[in-house]
């Protein structure tokens, strides 16, 4: 089989969609009253400038409570949650969306490794994923978060809120929607390929069998493990055991 080097492993993993240019960013501003809170963009104070919200999310209860982006948020999140469910059963581990949901994706295959359904994890995840959803708008220069604490005057009923400001929250919009979908385009496209191209799974590439026994049992094969090519063998037979035993 030969020797199985970083470099080819490496290559065994599709290449994701090219990600935006990593900004430098300050911490979010953070207001500690409503009475300071003011508009980033135009100075309105927060109540009073819906022009300017991209959206604005519960950080307690991880919920969008408003923003321009309200009423579309649930179909972004579900066809984020698709991508993650499209990376997990193809064994992907960079989706092009950033370093922080590359680290969600491997939480959620450590999941899925120990038992549980792509469903649950998705589930068990489904705050952080929103969250995450929305962080993804800081990747455009022109989009701002603010932080605000909020009670309403009522004690026990304190949230934090982060707010996402743009002078234009269509074009903010319009971009985060377009990045998301090329994503999910790719992995698709992916897909397509791996069922026209080995329908049973019998050809499977060094690097895919590696992964599924990774995958299998939670662990991380070191590249240069001399042992490499007969831990793939195995997983190949363990393979070829399953399916005749499916069929």
């Amino acid at each position: 089989m030969g020797q199985f080097s970083v470099s080819v492993y490496s290559l065994t993993q599709p290449t994701p969609p090219a990600q935006p240019e990593v900004i430098e960013r300050d911490a979010p501003i953070y207001f500690d009253s409503p009475e300071e809170s003011v508009c980033p963009v135009c100075g309105a104070e927060e109540g009073n400038c819906d022009e300017h919200l991209v959206a604005c999310y519960d950080v307690f209860d991880g919920q969008v409570v408003g923003g321009s982006m309200y009423s579309v948020s649930s179909d972004l999140e579900n066809k984020l949650e698709a991508i993650l469910t499209m990376a997990i059963t193809h064994g992907i581990r960079q989706i092009g969306l950033g370093e922080a949901l590359d680290d969600l994706l491997g939480s959620m295959r450590q999941d899925v490794t120990g038992g549980e359904s792509i469903e649950d994890s998705l589930c068990n995840w489904s705050s952080h994923t929103r969250r995450q959803l929305f962080d993804l708008l800081l990747d455009q220069t022109e989009v701002i978060c603010t932080m605000t604490d909020f009670d309403g005057g009522m004690p026990g009923c304190s949230t934090t809120y982060r707010n996402y400001w743009a002078e234009d929250t269509e074009a903010a919009s319009e971009t985060l929607t377009t990045r998301i979908a090329t994503v999910e385009a790719w992995l698709q496209g992916l897909s397509s390929t791996e069922r026209k191209s080995d329908p049973d799974g019998s050809n499977l590439s060094d690097g895919d069998v590696l992964r599924a026994h990774e995958d299998r049992l939670g662990i991380s094969v070191d590249e240069n493990d001399p042992m490499l090519p007969a831990v793939i063998a195995m997983e190949r037979a363990l393979m070829n055991m399953a399916r005749k035993k499916q069929s």
